[in-house]
């Protein structure tokens, strides 16, 4: 008699199932019922886009989600829905109808979706009806897309809004009231639960004085603005932030001093009369003139910013709150030079109690002929007025432009000379880092570790 074939289990089946790529997986569901059904879950388990690519897409997408009665909604958690005001009503309303059945969808992200929710707005009422909606990305909103967060009833831990795509830097006045809205206003219903909260090319109203306050923001992100900030309005919002990350849009000061002296005053009088973070703030990402104008009170133990020509006289009016312990700027390699220590020097007295500092120096073209070394050990001189710093790192990145390509400066370096010299220079530190990245974004990264008595460390 002949043996049967092997029978493999359940188990077996989808751990092959899990192991196997897409494309895969759809051809071993046209096998057996078994996989037909675990095939479809392990598909949508995973980020889907919904209408990226266009017409065509889109209908095979729903081709593939009406089968087995539609109940392949419910295996959709993490969705990005893109617009196109081409697809036909009947379409739209397909997708509306599953939407409604997509209970599990806990991550959503909506891309460009306004003219797409003024032609279909049955969808704006399936969108907004999702039960379970608890990380949000909205970019290019519009007012279609503000009402459908207005009429939702999520309870969000994470939201990022910004009226452009990424990377994009306008502003329309056309865009409508609704896009003025303030975020507190258009998610109210997250009070309670809302941890993290970015917004980017967002220009809202002025917030009332009976607005929503969100106590569990923990982390908020302001990217953009081409409006000055009003900070109160943020500490009495979210109450109890510990990392902010703020950058403006109108990036060069220059001839606006009055200006940012007038932002600046006018803010640092609105969070003293109402306190400002009194628990302090873990972190701080900004540049300095940035730092400035928002006139914080509070202190601020890792500061993180970003230093050009223009802003840093603001280095040393930065600092005079935030009194870090750890402080990380960015600069451009040409920048690293008398000016620099000018201005380290003016803010030393309010980085007494700074224990580490990273210096990351962005090298361009026009800097191949520099002496780094020389360059780094001058730079560094500016740190010896702190008494209580034990870490510093230098970090040289020439990715940005490809400038310093061929051999690497870690192999022309005498490093033994340089840490000997480092360390001279910055009498207090007890650990120097010195790390490299020169052949591109992706090209190999060098870092060493050195402490005072002379072990090192390589990664």
């Amino acid at each position: 008699m002949g043996s049967s074939p092997p029978i493999l289990n359940r188990d077996i089946l989808r751990t092959v199932l899990e192991e196997a790529e897409r494309a895969t997986i759809g051809t071993l569901m046209r096998t057996c019922r078994a996989l037909y059904q675990e095939g479809a879950r392990l598909l949508l388990s995973e980020n889907v886009n919904v209408g990226l690519g266009g017409k065509k897409k889109l209908i095979s997408f729903l081709r593939f989600m009406v089968a087995e009665d539609g109940r392949r909604w419910q295996f959709l958690s993490d969705v990005s829905i893109f617009g196109d005001p081409r697809f036909s009503s009947r379409h739209a309303k397909i997708l509306a109808d599953g939407i409604r059945r997509a209970r599990n969808i806990r991550r959503l992200k909506l891309h460009g979706i306004d003219e797409f929710l003024s032609s279909h707005q049955d969808l704006t009422a399936a969108v907004a009806s999702l039960p379970n909606v608890k990380h949000l990305e909205v970019s290019r909103a519009g007012k279609y897309c503000c009402k459908l967060l207005g009429s939702a009833r999520w309870e969000l831990l994470t939201a990022q809004l910004s009226l452009g795509g990424e990377g994009e830097g306008h502003w329309d006045e056309n865009l409508g009231l609704e896009t003025r809205m303030h975020p507190a206003a258009l998610l109210s219903t997250s009070q309670a639960t809302l941890t993290e909260l970015h917004c980017y090319l967002w220009q809202p109203d002025k917030l009332s004085a009976d607005s929503p306050v969100y106590p569990n923001v923990r982390k908020l992100e302001m990217d953009a603005m081409i409006r000055y900030p009003a900070t109160h309005e943020w500490v009495r919002t979210y109450p109890n932030v510990r990392s902010l990350d703020v950058s403006t849009i109108p990036a060069d000061y220059e001839g606006q001093q009055e200006d940012c002296d007038e932002v600046h005053a006018r803010n640092r009088s609105a969070v003293a009369s109402q306190g400002c973070w009194s628990q302090g703030l873990d972190e701080l990402s900004a540049n300095c003139a940035d730092m400035y104008i928002l006139g914080l009170t509070c202190r601020v133990r890792h500061v993180r910013v970003s230093l050009s020509a223009w802003d840093l006289p603001f280095l040393a009016r930065a600092m005079e709150y935030a009194l870090p312990v750890r402080l990380d700027i960015t600069i451009s390699a040409s920048l690293f030079t008398s000016a620099f220590m000018v201005h380290l020097e003016e803010a030393a007295p309010y980085l007494q109690e700074l224990q580490e500092c990273e210096i990351t120096l962005d090298f361009f073209p026009e800097d191949q002929e520099m002496n780094v070394p020389r360059l780094m050990v001058q730079g560094a001189s500016g740190l010896r007025a702190l008494p209580n710093l034990r870490k510093l790192a230098l970090h040289l990145d020439g990715s940005v432009a490809w400038s310093l390509t061929g051999d690497t400066l870690a192999e022309r370096l005498d490093r033994a000379t340089f840490y000997k010299a480092i360390f001279s220079t910055v009498p207090s530190i007890s650990t120097f880092e010195l790390g490299i990245r020169l052949s591109g974004m992706f090209g190999p990264a060098y870092r060493q570790s050195v402490t005072a008595s002379g072990a090192t460390a390589n990664t």
